[in-house]
C-alpha cells in the first residue's frame, strides 16, 4: 500500500515535504560514523577493539539509513519490514558499547558467563521484534506506525541503553580509580564520548516518539538531535587516535574526521532558503576546509616527528645494550687480567722479602736497598690489584662488606 498524501522519494531517500533538518543530521553522521569505523576496522582487523568499535558504528549507521527511509519512503510494507530493525539495532548498539568499553579499559576480552549475560538481554528484542508485540498495525494517512508500537517492548530495548549507560558509568569509575595517570585522560574521553552518545541516541529519540505516540508532537523531529552524540563521540575518538594512538591509527582516521565535519557543514544547503543563509554557510564550509587542512598538515608533522623519536629511541636502545654489553667485557677483563697479574707479583713480592730478610745469605747494602724497594713497589702494586678487583666486584655485585663500629 501507498501513502498517497506523500510523493513518492527520489534516490529512495529525497523527498520534498520533510524536515530540513533531517538530511543535515542523517547523511553527514552516516558519512563520519561509517568511515571512521572502516579505517580503525582495517588498522587491526584482527584486534577486538577495532573490530568492537566497527561494529558500533555498522549498527548506527543502520538505524540511521533506516530512520532515513522510514521518513522519505511512501511503501507501508518496506517501512514495517524497516521499522521493525530499529529495536534490534538499538539493543545491539547498547549490548556493544558495554561490551567496547569492558575491552577498553580491560585489554582483554569478557568471560564466557559474561558475554551469555548480555545475549540474554538482548534475545527478546531478537525474538519480539517481528511480533504484534512490536508493530500491530500502521498508519496509512500519516505514513507512520506511531501508535501501533508495542509500549513495553519499545521501553524494553531503550531501557537496554539505559543499562548500558550505568554499566559504563560503573565500569568507567571502577577502572579511572586503578588506571595510570596517562589512561586516565583516555578513559575520561572514552567515557563521556560514549555516555553522551548513548544518552541523546536511546533518550532523545524514546522522548520523540513517546512524544508522538501521545500525540503531544506532530511527528517524531525532535529525534534528529539525538544522532549528533555520535560525532561528539567521534571526535572525541579521534583525538585518542592522535594523542594516544588507542587504535594504532593516525592520519587516515582524521582525514575521515575532516571530511565528516566538511560533509555535515556543507549538508546545510539542504534547508537554507535564504541569501544570507547561503552566505553564512559558505564561509563556514570555507574556513572549516581551510581548518581542516591545518589539522591535517599539524597531525602528519606530529606522525612524523614521533616516528623519527620511535626511531632515534630505538637507535638509543640499541646503543645503550651495546654499551652495556662492553661494559660487562670490560669488568670482565680487569677481573681476569687482576687475577694474573697478582700471582707473579706474589712471587716477586716473596723472593725480594726472602733477599731482604737473608735467607738466601747476606747481601750488600746496595743489594739490600734494591730489594727493598722491589718489596714495596710490588706491595703497592699488589694494593691496586686489589682496588682493581675490588671495582669489578662491585660492579658485578659480588663485593661482601664487614660492617662494624
Amino acid at each position: 500500500m501507498l501513502c498517497y498524501d506523500f510523493a513518492p522519494p527520489q534516490y529512495l531517500f529525497f523527498a520534498e515535504e520533510v524536515p530540513g533538518l533531517l538530511y543535515y543530521s542523517h547523511i553527514p553522521v552516516i558519512i563520519l560514523a561509517l568511515l571512521i569505523g572502516f579505517f580503525i576496522f582495517i588498522s587491526g582487523p584482527k584486534n577486538l577493539l577495532n573490530r568492537l568499535f566497527a561494529s558500533i558504528a555498522i549498527c548506527f549507521s543502520f538505524w540511521t539509513i533506516i530512520n532515513l527511509i522510514l521518513w522519505t519512503n511512501v511503501h507501508s510494507e518496506y517501512l514495517l519490514f524497516y521499522w521493525s530493525h530499529l529495536g534490534i539495532l538499538q539493543g545491539l548498539v547498547a549490548i556493544q558499547s558495554i561490551y567496547f568499553v569492558y575491552v577498553f579499559l580491560n585489554n582483554k576480552d569478557l568471560r564466557m558467563r559474561y558475554k551469555l549475560v548480555l545475549f540474554g538481554l538482548l534475545l527478546p528484542v531478537l525474538l519480539l521484534s517481528v511480533t504484534n508485540l512490536h508493530l500491530s498495525g500502521y498508519n496509512i494517512t500519516d505514513c507512520d506506525a506511531f501508535g501501533y508500537e508495542g509500549v513495553l517492548f519499545h521501553a524494553y530495548y531503550t531501557s537496554l541503553g539505559i543499562v548500558a549507560m550505568l554499566s559504563i558509568l560503573y565500569m568507567i569509575i571502577h577502572g579511572y580509580r586503578r588506571a595510570t595517570t596517562q589512561f586516565k585522560k583516555q578513559i575520561l574521553l572514552t567515557g563521556i564520548g560514549i555516555e553522551l552518545f548513548l544518552a541523546s541516541f536511546f533518550l532523545l529519540v524514546f522522548l520523540a516518539t513517546y512524544l508522538t505516540d501521545l500525540g503531544i508532537s506532530k511527528d517524531s523531529e525532535f529525534e534528529m538531535y539525538g544522532l549528533f552524540g555520535m560525532i561528539i563521540f567521534m571526535i572525541l575518538i579521534t583525538i585518542q587516535i592522535v594523542k594516544f594512538r588507542t587504535f594504532k591509527i593516525n592520519l587516515a582516521t582524521v582525514n575521515a574526521l575532516v571530511i565528516g565535519l566538511v560533509l555535515l557543514v556543507a549538508s546545510q544547503f539542504t534547508y537554507i532558503e535564504t541569501k544570507v543563509g547561503a552566505i553564512l554557510a559558505g564561509i563556514t564550509l570555507i574556513l572549516t576546509i581551510v581548518a581542516g587542512i591545518v589539522l591535517i598538515r599539524s597531525v602528519k608533522k606530529e606522525v612524523k616527528q614521533r616516528k623519527e623519536l620511535e626511531i632515534l629511541t630505538a637507535q638509543l636502545e640499541t646503543a645503550n645494550d651495546r654499551l652495556r654489553e662492553l661494559d660487562k667485557a670490560k669488568s670482565e677483563f680487569v677481573s681476569i687480567a687482576s687475577h694474573q697479574l697478582r700471582s707473579p707479583l706474589t712471587a716477586i713480592r716473596g723472593y725480594a722479602s726472602m733477599m731482604v730478610e737473608g735467607s738466601f745469605g747476606q747481601l750488600p747494602q746496595k743489594a739490600q736497598e734494591v730489594a727493598k724497594r722491589i718489596e714495596d713497589s710490588t706491595k703497592l702494586m699488589a694494593m691496586s690489584i686489589e682496588d682493581y678487583l675490588n671495582v669489578s666486584r662491585i660492579e658485578s655485585g659480588n663485593m661482601k662488606y664487614n660492617l662494624s663500629d
